[in-house]
């Protein structure tokens, strides 16, 4: 140090800025050495401003770096950093490869410290952006292969790994991080108990902490999983004897709750039993009596089918007596003209009195009388027959009433002057209408005159 404070006087004296800006550096390194960082900053500052009063390219540069580094062992690392890409902007310009891969190196490990991995591998990436590899050292490998574990990205930390052997075959403190990070703590153990030579000292007591942490880790986690193993059984036996004993109770409260329900039901049909023999035996001369109007009541309705059946033969026979006394000549008479009706001789024997009665029986008062006469004994026929087939003609109704009354076929085409074949076709067709077109049940009483 007293060297380099008789320089720093011979320079003042001599006015050589260059040397006193290499003074001031190499004092800088001096206390920075001796981890004495803000009078290290100091001198640094002093070089910097010398340097760059000057216009000095050649160390100007350096100085930054010096200055940069002084604050990021400060742990000043957002200082270090903006210098870091002061240095990487001048470097640029001048075409100083070296330098620039300096300047890249501090600004990514300053993001490490921070933090920031993903920011600190792209710093770390800009070093293949310079074309040359070789400026990556081993340290370099180490950093950005952890910055790709810190991402989960283990296929580039394997990748900087080989890269890492290419410089040192037997160096194996990325392999053992790798392998922590895919869990196989038993592989990263085992590189731990291998004799590894590092040349690196600094990386050597890295390595030897990480490893017994890592077997720590290791060991630890086994004692865990065997005691969440065991726990785990325990666990389960206890759940399998809480199901058992949840099981039994269960079943026990089944079976009471199914017998009570049982007994319930067995009390409930003893007392309706007694119940129904009380009632049976205060009731059986109830249902003696019940028994007794029952046959009485019988013998009454068949008295009165008996009584109804004797009302409308009664009702039918009145209507054939009627149609006896009053119509039996005129059937006749209408026979007669038929089968004699082309003989002159006959019609003048039979005309007059034949005549008279048949225009008698068209007059439509004739016709409502004979329908009164038959709604009053056949339980209003006519009237419903016209209700029930709303579509038939009055000739069809009238010929429907003179069938009721049982005139023949012979008869009726007298009544209705047309020819007896075409009463047989309108017989027909009156026969089809009601089976197809009646609105009532009563469709077979009609139908039963057809004969």
């Amino acid at each position: 140090m007293l060297n380099f404070l008789k320089s720093e006087k011979t320079a003042k004296v001599a006015g050589d800025s260059v040397l006193l800006g290499l003074v001031y550096r190499g004092l800088g390194g001096v206390f920075e050495d001796m981890r004495d960082m803000q009078t290290s900053i100091t001198y640094y500052k002093k070089a910097l401003d010398i340097f760059e009063s000057s216009g000095n390219a050649k160390y100007g540069p350096y100085a930054y770096l010096d200055l940069c580094r002084a604050y990021r062992n400060s742990t000043d690392y957002k200082k270090s950093s903006g210098l870091a890409d002061i240095g990487y902007r001048i470097a640029d310009s001048i075409g100083n490869v070296s330098l620039l891969s300096h300047f890249i190196r501090m600004k990514g490990n300053n993001l490490i410290s921070e933090g920031k991995f993903r920011e600190a591998r792209r710093e770390f990436d800009k070093l293949d952006s310079l074309g040359a590899s070789a400026y990556y050292v081993p340290r370099d490998w180490m950093q950005k292969g952890i910055l790709c574990i810190e991402e989960g990205d283990i296929r580039g930390a394997e990748v900087c790994n080989d890269s890492l052997k290419s410089h040192i075959p037997d160096e194996e403190w990325l392999s053992a991080r790798i392998y922590m990070a895919k869990k196989d703590y038993k592989r990263a153990s085992e590189i731990q108990s291998s004799e590894i030579s590092i040349q690196n000292d600094y990386i050597k007591g890295i390595l030897n902490m990480d490893f017994t942490n890592t077997l720590s880790d290791y060991y630890a986690l086994q004692e865990r999983d065997a005691e969440m193993r065991l726990a785990a059984e325990r666990k389960e036996k206890l759940y399998l004897l809480s199901f058992g004993l949840l099981l039994l109770t269960l079943i026990g409260i089944i079976y009471y709750h199914r017998g009570k329900v049982y007994r319930t039901k067995v009390d409930n049909i003893m007392s309706i039993g007694e119940e129904l023999k009380n009632i049976l035996g205060d009731k059986q001369s109830v249902i003696d009596v019940m028994a007794i109007e029952k046959a009485n009541r019988e013998d009454e309705l068949a008295k009165l089918r008996h009584e109804l059946d004797d009302v409308n033969r009664t009702s039918k026979e009145d209507i054939h007596s009627l149609l006896s006394s009053r119509f039996n000549m005129l059937d006749s008479f209408c026979n007669l003209y038929y089968e004699y009706g082309a003989t002159k001789k006959d019609k003048e024997h039979i005309y007059e009195k034949v005549i008279s009665t048949i225009k008698s029986i068209s007059d439509d008062d004739v016709i409502a009388e004979f329908e009164n006469e038959v709604d009053s004994k056949m339980d209003r026929l006519i009237t419903r027959f016209k209700n029930d087939n709303p579509k038939l003609t009055p000739p069809e109704r009238k010929m429907f009433l003179f069938m009721v009354y049982g005139f023949s076929n012979k008869a009726i085409s007298v009544l209705q002057n047309v020819k007896v074949e075409v009463i047989y076709n309108r017989r027909s067709m009156l026969k089809k209408k009601i089976a197809e077109h009646c609105i009532s049940d009563a469709k077979e009483e009609y139908l039963q005159y057809f004969g």
